[in-house]
């Protein structure tokens, strides 16, 4: 392991991406604050939970298809399954959401609510990953009751759908197994 020293070419040169890394950062949100579409931080706040939320339900839609696979060559040892499912990642990680989604469905094991809960969750997506500054301030505004209502309803869905997804997991035969490294 190499020591870093105050004088280092190494330390310099860390040194000097942090404060560049440093200086974009405060470029870019500089900028953010001039933007006719901007975003308030606790909008922003809501952009991300929405974001994350999304990424670890369409990781659990994956993960529930690599679960259907599993059960049809059951037969494998973990290493030879592990070397199958990273072989078909590449197949199953590009799909839409919206395909994965209609996979899942095909399974005929999940309820309902977790489905629309899944679909309600992919509009809450576009709308935050593709949006409209002025009109999310609008909607989703802090300060007004109505922009608190659309508030509650957002994070009581990313709520109950990771929930849902959840039992969803407890109930689908094969869960432990995948989960074991």
């Amino acid at each position: 392991m190499a020591f870093l020293y105050k004088n280092s070419y190494l330390f310099d040169t860390i040194t000097s991406m942090d404060d560049e890394i440093k200086q974009l950062m405060e470029s870019i949100g500089r900028r953010k604050d001039t933007h006719p579409d901007y975003m308030p931080d606790k909008l922003e706040q809501l952009q991300a939970l929405v974001l994350a939320s999304h990424a670890r339900m369409e990781n659990a839609l994956e993960t529930r298809i690599y679960l259907q696979i599993r059960k049809k060559v059951k037969p494998l040892d973990q290493s030879t399954w592990l070397s199958v499912r990273d072989a078909i990642r590449p197949l199953i990680e590009p799909m839409s959401y919206a395909n994965k989604v209609k996979i899942i469905e095909s399974y005929g094991d999940k309820t309902d609510n977790l489905l629309g809960l899944l679909w309600k969750m992919n509009g809450y997506r576009i709308e935050f990953a593709h949006p409209n500054g002025m009109d999310l301030r609008q909607k989703y505004n802090f300060a007004d009751p109505q922009g608190k209502q659309y508030i509650l309803q957002l994070l009581k869905c990313l709520d109950e759908v990771e929930r849902e997804m959840d039992n969803y997991f407890i109930k689908v035969d094969g869960v432990p197994k995948m989960r074991e490294k």
